[in-house]
């Protein structure tokens, strides 16, 4: 399962990563630049700010302990390995 996500301008430690066994969460904050507090009137504003939350459900079972997120230039990308399923052959007696 590979998960990229866009978080322009979003540091490491404002991002939270939850990886369950049928779902992956990512969360976060977005803080206002200190401009913000002097500025009365914007003339057009294309950035969010503030929390954010996004769950995806996943298709297939993962293993959850060889996850791997990398924070790269505003981009979050997350790989999670399918869990192998073990067959086992029993004899016919």
């Amino acid at each position: 399962v590979f998960i990229m996500a866009e978080v322009p301008g979003i540091p490491k430690d404002s991002l939270e990563v939850k990886i369950n066994k049928d779902y992956v969460e990512i969360a976060g904050v977005r803080k206002e630049p200190d401009f913000f507090t002097r500025a009365t009137h914007f003339y057009k504003l294309e950035t969010y700010y503030g929390c954010f939350r996004r769950r995806f459900t996943l298709p297939v079972e993962i293993d959850t302990q060889k996850a791997k997120i990398v924070l790269i230039d505003g981009i979050l990308t997350i790989s999670i390995p399918r869990l192998k399923k073990r067959v086992i052959q029993i004899p016919v007696e």
